[in-house]
């Protein structure tokens, strides 16, 4: 078995975890209905669309099932001259903000910055109602964007964007406990 997981996204593919992007001459994928021998030397994207949903599920249900005993939902890639990694696949994640297939812990450090900044806007302006918090989220949502295309476009700082998000997740957080303080 194996505690490392991975996704296929609907139009895009397969999610290649960072660390098996890199390779020499060639990588293979194992699912439970092909085998895919990929060539190459150049690093590959973060999703291989050449594996599809389709290519996991009860091998008895399959035409011509190739590696039934990764049924029904693993997959192996090895790269050349590398041992093969076996992963999880969830081949109907819910949409992720971190782009993983798990749900974030709740200890995660930006978890965390978020429920600080939150505490400290509560502190110095308490708990503010409802549509005040929302104007203040679109506010930040528009500063998160400008900070993003910025980046992205102009050569702005890419660590504004963070902060940004930063401000925007702690506001997320706030309206979450005005709606569920009892005084809405």
């Amino acid at each position: 078995m194996t505690d490392r997981e991975t996704h296929v996204d609907d139009e895009r593919g397969l999610f290649i975890p960072e660390d098996l992007r890199e390779f020499d001459a060639q990588i293979v994928f194992r699912t439970p209905w092909s085998t895919i021998q990929h060539f190459g030397s150049r690093p590959l994207e973060a999703y291989y669309g050449m594996i599809r949903a389709d290519q996991f599920g009860d091998p008895d249900e399959m035409r011509d099932a190739k590696n039934p005993d990764l049924a029904p939902q693993r997959v192996k890639i090895k790269p050349q001259g590398a041992d093969p990694v076996t992963l999880t696949v969830d081949v109907d994640p819910q949409i992720r903000a971190d782009g993983g297939s798990e749900e974030p812990e709740a200890s995660s450090a930006v978890f965390d910055r978020w429920i600080a900044q939150a505490d400290r806007n509560i502190e110095e302006w308490g708990l503010q109602d409802e549509v005040t918090l929302l104007l203040a989220i679109q506010e930040e949502l528009g500063e998160l964007t400008q900070a993003h295309l910025e980046a992205r476009d102009e050569d702005g700082d890419p660590d504004r964007v963070d902060e940004e998000l930063d401000d925007l997740g702690a506001l997320l957080l706030q309206f979450h406990e005005r709606r569920h303080s009892g005084d809405v």
